[in-house]
């Protein structure tokens, strides 16, 4: 795999229209940290011996992403703003410059705008799971 720019990497939220959801660009995104996590099913038992044994199907799945950049316009940070305090999911797109894409519903977990008087202003976010997720490689 070739290395890729973190400046490639969009952040994009959904208007939650239906049928075809339209999706915006919220902002580039200048540092991204993203986790999978599961909920490991401890399956050991007196006969399977000294190690413990873990069931296939496993328990719950959680995705964290966090990020932080340059908002794309006002519109993009009254938006997210908008999700930061009403507490709601959203279905949301990480899109990466190689074409791959993260989808899902998320909540806003954590949110902070921040700048300096001769700078852009930034900010960082934190998006925890909502339901199901899907990875599309471009």
């Amino acid at each position: 795999m070739t290395a890729q720019k973190g400046k490639n990497i969009v952040l994009k939220i959904g208007d939650g229209g239906s049928p075809a959801e339209s999706f915006t660009t919220v902002a580039g995104l200048q540092m991204t940290r993203m986790a999978i996590g599961q909920q490991i099913i401890d399956a050991s038992h007196v006969a399977g011996g000294a190690w413990r044994q873990v069931g296939d199907a496993s328990g719950s799945r959680q995705m964290s992403i966090s990020g932080e950049g340059v908002f794309e316009d006002s519109a993009a940070e009254e938006s997210l703003r908008a999700k930061a305090f009403g507490g709601n999911s959203a279905n949301y797109e990480l899109r990466f410059g190689n074409g791959d894409k993260i989808a899902g519903a998320f909540m806003v977990s954590s949110y902070l705008q921040q700048g300096e008087v001769q700078d852009a202003q930034h900010f960082m976010l934190t998006l925890e799971s909502a339901g199901a997720i899907s990875f599309v490689a471009g």
